[in-house]
């Protein structure tokens, strides 16, 4: 087989992981056969003609291009570089490659991967984040490690340079890649989780070249290495030269090879134990490792392999690395090596602290790392052949190198409640849907448009919708159009007899039998439609004891959590603590968690007495019991808040809490407490439910606590421990941003659906399936009416959701306003929460925002009313449903963020002719809370009284040019 092999740089200019793998590979097919040849570019070499020299490495015949201006910093020659086209071109001429493999493309530009694409099957490995990130390795210039899921529109780092355009020109050259290589599971995980088929993505590690003798043990002080490269910054050199010198001990030497002793800056606290040595031939490797006890892999920048770990293993030489991605694949903690946490020095030293301090340990991790198993040349070169063979026999059959597009066309999603749960099942859902090109469309399930939004799609998502005449209504359109029809929930919110007695308790005897009245009509919904789609395992079960077969989809995190969560993450890194308070937290959602809080609560209390330094700060509906009473002063108590402002928060958290009951509803729950707290890098101690214990290896991304005693061992040890923060922080970061994703979750969706249509277009439509008759009776009777769910487009800002009463009636010549501070910029959005009171109609409103000056108490003046609100909206009058949300919608206000806003409604005047008869309405508002602060900012007639609107606020970016105009307006 003839075999070009293509990568940026090559032997003997260029030494690097990548170049190594490459050259090892070149060899070992031509020892097995086969014809090679590589083609790859030149940073500045001496000039040759045409830019072209040849040569040859170990009889490998090699062709290098001037690529030099490829090579400069953030410019587009580094991914668009049409001149070296046609030298490859003529290579290809010279050379007619059966396959072409692309080791990297890096100053060569993707023409390269799409010529060769027209004539033969392309093979890419990726070694590195070049694809989806401009500096290669996911950290920024600062040091901040970015997330392995990237979203080019957000990146900060390279100011001035089009990253969208270079991710879309690299995302569309790689899609022409028969199959996408990757040295590890890390770095495969992460090409599928930006977008990647994962049904052309492969594990193919490097090979490693076996040493020719193992390391031998000498007496001395304990010998740590450490192999540096082009930049020590990145390899994390200055981690490793802190944790040296706070380490305590004596006994150890540290040995730096390929470190200048200038850079080094050895303090004169570690000058003789610091030895720099220069760079050595791969060919004195076996004998390097030979001369130490330990290397060290301290690098900032992701890994996405570590050949020199393997090398280390492999020559029975202990590892300790960083939590980097590659390496952490096949060093084992206690195992044949130790894990420390990035860029943490304090980490780090006290791992080599262990290993000088016990000798037999670091004996039984010398042991552990020669029994090690190793990916050899050999395996690498079998596997690469059988790609090789596959994708020239695809090739030959015309099969197709890419996935099928989907199905699917259009896929409507009908909600029955926003908030949370409709971001997470049906938002995210849709932003899963994007990713493979599927569109859809999201409705209230009260919505008058819902009829003609079913005959346009493929499948109904029917996302915890209770049963009314209405629903039946749609639900028998459906059917008789044969649309599938899919229930989805994360709750078990159709099983009555699930929910435990005693958190009903904790509810007022009107929201007990509302909540009742609900499961039932909602389990008549499930009854109604062909198949279930739920979050958990128990969940799925549940919904099979009631007659609905069902298949998992985990909740996972959206577009917009992600971006929101780096930034926080991003934010907090720039933050220094300003104390050494150890923070842990409790983030209430909902009223009904008093009594999982309970389970936890005594451990706190003990938490708190033993360790000063320890905070909990506890946020949203939550009433605390008498083991905390004593302990105020250490309590922080923040009311319910946006998600974007609780990522905000809790990334300022150490440890995040999310304790549930041993009952069938709290089993079936899934495991959204951790996604959150794991998308900012916060470490989580869960109960062992179902869900925590799929999200959560126990030690390795989080802790499980089942008892009073274990949950109080977890918290003390996390208290203790910081590095053991970060480090399961960390993994859990990698974790969400590896399988949550929506591109990583899309193809478990898309297939689930897939499913479902198959199996309800093939049988015959039973009569338990169809939408049984519903009477108008007084608890199902809702009116067919307006209800603004939460827009896709913007993030939500200050709110307070809950309500437990009504305004006066709001009748022309009154009013009802709201003070509030504003957590964003670009305010664009109000929603009030209308109580319908049974009439089923609003009339027409009129919103009114004006700003407060800071510091002044009241609402705006009659004056400065009548002078004009800031912004203006009016709501036209007609039907809405119970409790809808009506939203407010106005060019944004730039510069919103931090000022306060007082925002009134008021009736106005009629439609003409009148669309309906109702002349007063009532918002509903919030006036008792739930342990948290007491809400405020309530106006009637303009004068403040106790308690809130129940209300929510949207931001919006404008456009930059409609922004500064606006700015220059306000």
């Amino acid at each position: 087989m003839r075999v070009a092999q293509v990568i940026t740089l090559f032997l003997p200019e260029f030494v690097g992981g990548a170049t190594l793998a490459c050259a090892r590979v070149a060899q070992g097919l031509r020892a097995r056969g086969h014809e090679v040849a590589i083609f790859c570019g030149r940073s500045g070499a001496e000039a040759s003609p045409g830019g072209v020299h040849e040569w040859e490495v170990d009889g490998v015949p090699v062709t290098g291009v001037d690529a030099a201006s490829g090579y400069v910093a953030l410019d587009t020659r580094g991914y668009r570089h049409p001149e070296i086209t046609p030298h490859f071109e003529r290579f290809l001429d010279r050379h007619r490659p059966d396959v072409v493999h692309l080791h990297s493309i890096q100053a060569l530009g993707v023409s390269v991967l799409v010529a060769a694409a027209r004539r033969v099957p392309v093979v890419v490995t990726v070694h590195d984040w070049w694809w989806l990130c401009v500096r290669l390795f996911l950290v920024d210039p600062a040091g901040f490690v970015c997330a392995p899921h990237v979203d080019s529109t957000r990146c900060h780092c390279a100011p001035g340079f089009d990253l969208v355009a270079r991710r879309r020109e690299l995302d569309g050259a790689l899609r022409l890649a028969a199959r996408v290589l990757a040295p590890s599971r890390f770095l495969a995980d992460s090409m599928i989780a930006n977008g990647v088929d994962a049904a052309r993505v492969e594990v193919c590690p490097n090979g490693v070249d076996l040493p020719s003798c193992r390391v031998r043990r000498r007496p001395g002080p304990v010998r740590f290495g450490y192999f540096g490269g082009p930049d020590n910054r990145l390899k994390g050199l200055s981690t490793l030269l802190a944790a040296a010198a706070v380490l305590d001990v004596g006994g150890f030497s540290l040995h730096l090879f390929g470190v200048p002793p200038a850079e080094a800056r050895t303090p004169l606290t570690l000058f003789d134990r610091v030895v720099c040595a220069p760079a050595f031939a791969p060919a004195a490797l076996a004998d390097v490792l030979a001369g130490l006890d330990c290397l060290v892999v301290p690098s900032v920048m992701r890994e996405s392999y570590s050949l020199v770990t393997r090398e280390a293993l492999a020559a029975g030489l202990p590892v300790l690395t960083s939590d980097s991605g590659g390496p952490q694949e096949i060093v084992r903690p206690g195992v044949n090596g130790l894990v420390f946490a990035t860029g943490d020095a304090a980490d780090l030293a006290a791992q080599m602290r262990r290993l000088i301090l016990e000798p037999q340990f670091r004996e039984r991790l010398t042991a552990g790392a020669a029994a090690t198993p190793v990916p050899t040349l050999a395996t690498q070169l079998d596997q690469l052949e059988h790609v090789y063979r596959d994708v020239r026999a695809a090739a030959a059959h015309d099969r197709p190198r890419s996935a099928v597009s989907p199905p699917l066309r259009r896929v409507l999603f009908v909600s029955g409640i926003d908030g949370a749960p409709f971001r997470y099942r049906v938002t995210h859902l849709r932003d899963q849907l994007r990713t493979r090109g599927v569109a859809s469309d999201a409705r209230y399930y009260t919505d008058p448009a819902i009829p003609a939004a079913i005959a346009a799609a493929d499948v109904i998502v029917v996302s915890r919708v209770p049963m009314s005449p209405y629903v039946a209504q749609w639900l028998a359109e459906a059917r008789a159009l044969r649309r599938p029809l899919v229930f989805s929930c994360d709750d078990l919110v159709f099983d009555a007899a699930a929910t435990p007695e005693d958190a009903l308790a904790l509810l007022s005897d009107d929201q007990r039998a509302g909540w009742r009245a609900y499961t039932e009509r909602y389990a008549a919904t499930l009854r109604a439609c062909d198949a279930f789609l739920g979050s958990t395992e128990p969940l799925v079960a549940a919904a099979a004891r009631a007659g609905a077969r069902g298949v998992v989809v985990r909740n996972g995190l959206g577009v917009a959590e992600l971006a929101v969560a780096e930034n926080a993450r991003h934010a907090a890194a720039a933050r220094d603590p300003d104390d050494a308070a150890v923070r842990v937290a409790y983030l209430s959602g909902t009223i009904m968690h008093d009594l999982d809080f309970a389970l936890v609560e005594p451990a706190l209390a003990a938490l708190l007495h033993e360790h000063p330094r320890t905070r909990l700060l506890l946020v949203g509906y939550l009433r605390t019991g008498p083991a905390l009473a004593s302990l105020s002063h250490r309590i922080e108590r923040l009311p319910f808040l946006s998600w974007p402002r609780l990522f905000a928060t809790l990334a300022d958290v150490d440890v995040n809490l999310a304790p549930l009951g041993a009952d069938a509803f709290s089993n079936a729950k899934s495991e959204v407490k951790y996604l959150e707290a794991a998308a900012l890098g916060i470490p989580t101690v869960a109960s062992p439910t179902s869900a925590f214990r799929h999200a959560i290896r126990h030690g390795a991304n989080g802790l499980l606590a089942a008892t009073a005693d274990t949950w109080h061992a977890a918290l003390t040890t996390l208290v203790a421990d910081p590095g053991l923060r970060r480090r399961l922080g960390n993994a859990a970061h990698a974790d969400v941003c590896l399988h949550a994703s929506p591109e990583a979750q899309a193809d478990r969706l898309l297939a689930a659906l897939d499913g479902i249509r198959a199996a309800s277009t093939a049988r015959a439509r039973e009569t338990s399936g169809r939408a049984p008759a519903t009477s108008a009776s007084s608890d199902t009777a809702e009116v067919i009416g307006r209800y603004d769910l939460e827009p896709e487009d913007a993030l939500p800002g200050t709110i307070q959701p809950a309500r437990d009463g009504s305004s006066p009636i709001l009748a022309p010549g009154r009013a009802v306003g709201q003070r509030f501070r504003a957590e964003m910029d670009d305010l664009c959005r109000i929603d009030v929460c209308i109580g319908s009171d049974d009439r089923g109609d609003a009339p027409a409103l009129t919103f009114h925002v004006a700003t407060i000056a800071e510091g002044t108490e009241v609402a705006p003046s009659a004056a400065t009313r009548a002078a004009g609100a800031l912004r203006q909206a009016r709501l036209a009058a007609g039907p809405v449903a119970e409790d809808a949300w009506l939203a407010a919608e106005f060019a944004p206000i730039s510069g919103s963020a931090g000022r306060t806003f007082y925002f009134w409604v008021e009736c106005a005047e009629p439609d003409s002719p009148p669309r309906t008869s109702v002349t007063a309405v009532t918002l509903r508002t919030s006036t008792h809370g739930r342990g948290e602060t007491p809400p405020a900012g309530l106006h009637l007639d303009h004068r403040p009284v106790a308690g809130s609107l129940a209300f929510r606020t949207f931001h919006r970016a404008a456009p930059r040019a409609d922004a500064r105009s606006r700015a220059a307006a306000e």
